[in-house]
C-alpha cells in the first residue's frame, strides 16, 4: 500500500526501524552466568541496569553502524536488566535483536541462560523528536504495560490437541479450525510470545520478526484492518512458482 500520508517510521543511528523488543531469560547457574557477563568489554557490570555498547565484541560480528565519528564506544545499541534470576534484554530494532541472541547464545550455554519469552511492541511512530522521548528509558519500555500472550486458551487448547492428534485427518481439521479462529485477530499494541530459536533456528526467527514489522508498518500507512494471516496470504500470492 502506498504511504499516502508521506510519514517516515522512527529510525535509529544504524538507520533501522524503531520497533523495540524485549528478551526475557532465565538465569539458571547465576555464578557462572556473572562471571562470564562481567568479563565482556561491550556490557558495562556496574548496578541493575547495564549497558550493551557498540564497541569490543560487537565490532567482531557483521553488525555494523556507518557514521561520521570514531566515538562508537558511546554508541547504547541495548540495555540489560538483570533482577533475582532473570535477565531482561530490551533492543530498539528487530536487527539488533536478532544480534543480541545470536550474540548470548554463542556466549552463554543453556544450561546457565536460558530465553523464556519475549514481547514486542506492534506499532511504529512517525520520526521526530517528540516520539524520540516515548521511548525512553529503553530498559522500562515494557514495563507496566498491557502485554497480551500470543494465543487465547482457546486457540493454545487447539494447538495442544493437534500434538495428541490421532491421524492426519484429524491434523487438518484441527488446523482448519485454528485457522478459522485466528485469521481476523488483529495483533495486540504490546505483544508476549515464546519463540521458537532453539527449535527453528535464526531464519525463521527473522522471518517472524520482519512479518511482525510489516504489519506493523501496514498499519502505520494507514492499513488498519489488516490482519497477520490476511498479510501472510498477500505476501505468498506475491511469490512466483
Amino acid at each position: 500500500m502506498e504511504n499516502k500520508r508521506n510519514i517516515v517510521p522512527m529510525h535509529n543511528v544504524a538507520n533501522e526501524i524503531f520497533q523495540p523488543v524485549r528478551l526475557h531469560y532465565n538465569i539458571l547457574k547465576p555464578s557462572e552466568f556473572f562471571k562470564i557477563i562481567d568479563n565482556l568489554n561491550c556490557i558495562d557490570s556496574i548496578g541493575e541496569i547495564r549497558r550493551w555498547y557498540y564497541c569490543g565484541e560487537i565490532l567482531q560480528t557483521k553488525y555494523k553502524i556507518e557514521r561520521p565519528t570514531g566515538n562508537h564506544e558511546f554508541w547504547i545499541i541495548g540495555k540489560i536488566k538483570i533482577t533475582n534470576k532473570e535477565m531482561q534484554f530490551t533492543i530498539n530494532s528487530i536487527e539488533r535483536t536478532e544480534l543480541a541472541l545470536t550474540f548470548v547464545d554463542k556466549r552463554f550455554s543453556r544450561k546457565i541462560l536460558y530465553l523464556k519469552s519475549m514481547d514486542i511492541y506492534n506499532k511504529l511512530s512517525e520520526h521526530n523528536q517528540e516520539n524520540l522521548k516515548f521511548y525512553e528509558p529503553l530498559e522500562n519500555f515494557f514495563d507496566n504495560k498491557p502485554i497480551k500472550k500470543h494465543l487465547s486458551e482457546s486457540a493454545e487448547n487447539l494447538l495442544n490437541r493437534l500434538q495428541h492428534a490421532k491421524n492426519v485427518k484429524e491434523s487438518q481439521k484441527i488446523l482448519f479450525q485454528f485457522y478459522e479462529m485466528t485469521k481476523h485477530k488483529q495483533q495486540p499494541e504490546y505483544k508476549n510470545f515464546i519463540p521458537t530459536f532453539y527449535d527453528d533456528g535464526i531464519e525463521f526467527f527473522r522471518t517472524t520478526l520482519i512479518l511482525h514489522q510489516r504489519l506493523a508498518y501496514e498499519h502505520f500507512i494507514g492499513n488498519t484492518n489488516l490482519t497477520m494471516q490476511e498479510l501472510i496470504e498477500k505476501l505468498n500470492k506475491s511469490i512466483p512458482y
